[in-house]
């Protein structure tokens, strides 16, 4: 592949309607060379789901079966991909997001160590919906509009790792950060190495604990000036950190693959435009399949 690509890691565990959402926002969104890997857990109740999933994507995603975690994600991140960035399954993409673009911001910036695709200047709260301040934030370039509104080449906003606070001071995440390839790898090898790393929980804790062992020279982020995904955060799959869900409850797998088996999919399209004030939401949307 000539052109800039993007591996993109998608972890998954027990939600095939939530996955399917996601996937399905990253065909609508995403511009460019992309290469999707999906890495899903399913436990037995879940299989039939996933399987359904993996037939609709088959032309789109590649999937792999979870065998153990710090072992897969290495051999996802062996190809050629000049950047790679993690997503899971309750990710939903919003606004359209240019691989070139992406490309062009890092050959601009030798010291940029990743382009964030949750934050913006929209992002005014943190994930618990207390107010979140912003570091100093410079635009890379004149911006251009797409049909969205959203802003496109020559768009962004730039800051320092170092100086920004909560999510702008936490570089290394998994729900939507491109990063070059090489930094990525260099960081979960020492983080397996380590034994830190058994979930997608864990790669993240660890991973932004550590994020200046492998970062070199780099140390700036950049982002849309617009963000770019929403977390409808609505379940949890994890107990490793007790971070809560948004908006109604009674939204837990089981009941996500019953609505999954009668036939109800996410609306990823629902959410297209939405730049809230907090990358996690509460709006959960759903319609028939077909």
């Amino acid at each position: 592949m000539d052109e800039p690509y993007v591996n993109l890691v998608v972890f998954s565990k027990d939600r095939p309607l939530q996955l399917h959402g996601m996937l399905t926002s990253v065909l609508r969104h995403w511009r460019g060379a992309v290469v999707v890997n999906v890495l899903a857990r399913a436990e037995p109740p879940y299989a039939d789901a996933y399987a359904e999933v993996e037939q609709e994507f088959a032309g789109s995603a590649r999937f792999f079966r979870e065998e153990d975690f710090a072992t897969g994600v290495e051999a996802l991140l062996s190809g050629e991909a000049p950047y790679s960035c993690f997503g899971c399954d309750d990710v939903v993409y919003t606004l359209p997001v240019d691989v070139t673009e992406v490309d062009a911001a890092f050959r601009a910036h030798p010291d940029l160590l990743g382009h964030s695709l949750r934050l913006g200047k929209n992002t005014e709260a943190d994930m618990f919906g207390r107010p979140l301040p912003q570091p100093a934030l410079l635009p890379t370039g004149v911006p251009r509009f797409d049909e969205y509104g959203g802003e496109v080449v020559g768009a962004g906003l730039l800051w320092d790792a170092a100086d920004g606070a909560g999510d702008w001071g936490y570089p290394w995440e998994v729900l939507g950060t491109v990063y070059p390839t090489d930094y990525v790898r260099a960081t979960v090898a020492a983080l397996v190495r380590d034994g830190q790393v058994q979930n997608p929980s864990t790669l993240e804790d660890a991973g932004w604990r550590r994020w200046r062992e492998h970062a070199g020279e780099r140390h700036l982020m950049r982002s849309y000036a617009r963000s770019r995904l929403v977390v409808p955060t609505v379940n949890l799959v994890q107990s490793v950190f007790g971070n809560g869900i948004v908006g109604p409850a009674g939204m837990d797998p089981a009941f996500l693959l019953d609505c999954w088996n009668r036939g109800l999919r996410l609306d990823a399209e629902r959410y297209r435009g939405m730049t809230p004030p907090s990358w996690r939401v509460g709006d959960f949307f759903l319609r028939r399949a077909g």
